[in-house]
């Protein structure tokens, strides 16, 4: 929708102040949709720590862990 804006305002159909609205409301989308995607990644984690999954679902063995010889 910003690029119809854009044209817009490169043919004086639109002005400085609608273009920068549309740009504004498309920066605040991004910015909500990336803070959905940490939140949901953070459910993620908050469950799999609850469930005592976390090893699992990293693939780690707890068994195989125990074997690495650390300096």
């Amino acid at each position: 929708m910003s690029d119809i804006e854009l044209e817009k305002f490169k043919l004086d159909k639109s002005d400085s102040f609608e273009l920068l609205s549309y740009q504004n409301r498309l920066i605040q989308a991004e910015h909500d949709e990336n803070s959905a995607k940490v939140n949901y990644l953070n459910a993620l984690t908050a469950l799999d720590s609850l469930l005592g999954t976390t090893l699992e679902h990293w693939g780690i063995d707890i068994e195989d862990a125990s074997k690495v010889d650390l300096p």
